[in-house]
């Protein structure tokens, strides 16, 4: 299989393209008091982020938390 595209025309170029997008994984986190939101993000290391950031404005704890990937 060549990775280059040599030899495809647009058409199968285009469906191999499209093939590559990378969607975001969305992540649900529930707080102890019942709480819940929800963030997107490509990497574990950015939900991560964006988890600890909506805590922090929430006051809440990190250990206050549960937190998975959603299943779409």
């Amino acid at each position: 299989m060549d990775s280059g595209g040599a030899g495809m025309n647009a058409s199968e170029r285009e469906q191999m393209s499209a093939r590559r997008v990378i969607h975001p994984a969305t992540y649900h986190v529930r707080h102890d008091n019942g709480d819940t939101f929800e963030v997107q993000a490509l990497t574990l290391a950015r939900v991560r982020k964006l988890i600890e950031a909506e805590c922090q404005d929430r006051g809440w704890l990190m250990q206050d938390i549960d937190w998975w990937e959603v299943k779409k």
